[in-house]
């Protein structure tokens, strides 16, 4: 199943291509080689390229094939990543396969929470959550190989039928520093992996009482705002649907007898 590739061109204009050369920046500074010796990555003599590719591919969301070809025809794409030599795919699909998974995504994680300022953590917050699919370069044909693969063949409406995972991406909103992204197998619903996406967020301490969650449509149920309001104490601000009642929300949501002992629920009474 072919689908028409957007080309990487570089537009020093455009902020997704500024934010990139940061990150590209920093992976061949001295901070980005200690990043990248921490976990093994090697050998060091080809890491930048790879890695570079690597996150190239992951920044656009195309195969690792596909990105290779566009930097052999592009000598201007090949100057913005600063390498001389392109490697065949299969080289770079090599060198990732001697890397540990966990060690790729954690990377990834480290070199993005360097791009963007770490902000006092003690501050309430505005929390951005999205997921989109995403599709890994495995011929759709194959189905026996997939038998003994963590990978299943779903639909979606962005990318219809491919074989991949669902990432979920979560980013603070006044500094767009990444926070965390969590994947899931196939393409569960938005609404169904909610509540677990929240409850990753709160044991990472990344989301903490009072602080506010935007989501899309995709996330909406009553169950979700009220889930939100109730066990994480979050506001949750998700974009309703036709016919929203917040009368609705208010009959799901149910406070302990001890809350009236508190500080708020004497006040809610008025003592």
């Amino acid at each position: 199943m072919n689908t028409m590739k957007t080309p990487l061109i570089p537009d020093t204009h455009d902020f997704k291509w500024l934010l990139l050369d940061l990150i590209l920046g920093l992976l061949r500074s001295g901070r980005g080689s200690q990043i990248i010796a921490k976990y093994g990555i090697s050998p060091a003599k080809c890491a930048y390229q790879n890695v570079a590719i690597l996150i190239l591919s992951f920044y656009f969301c195309n195969e690792i094939s596909y990105t290779v070809r566009e930097l052999e025809n592009k000598p201007n794409l090949q100057k913005f990543i600063k390498i001389s030599a392109v490697p065949k795919a299969d080289d770079v699909y090599r060198f990732i396969s001697s890397c540990k998974s966990e060690n790729i995504t954690s990377m990834m994680f480290d070199f993005l929470n360097l791009a963007c300022s770490n902000k006092n953590r003690s501050r309430r917050k505005t929390v951005i959550i999205d997921s989109t699919a995403i599709s890994v370069d495995l011929s759709w044909l194959c189905k026996k190989e997939l038998e003994n693969l963590p990978y299943k063949w779903v639909f979606s409406r962005s990318k219809k039928y491919y074989i991949g995972m669902k990432l979920t991406f979560a980013i603070d909103k006044k500094t767009l520093r990444p926070l965390a992204f969590i994947v899931h197998p196939g393409c569960p619903s938005d609404t169904v992996i909610f509540s677990e996406i929240l409850e990753n967020l709160k044991r990472r301490r990344i989301l903490r009482k009072m602080d506010k969650i935007l989501l899309d449509r995709g996330y909406y149920s009553y169950g979700n705002y009220a889930l939100a309001i109730q066990k994480y104490q979050i506001i949750p601000l998700i974009i309703p649907k036709m016919g929203f009642s917040i009368r609705k929300i208010e009959k799901l949501v149910h406070f302990s007898l001890f809350w009236f002992q508190t500080k708020e629920g004497r006040k809610k009474r008025g003592n």
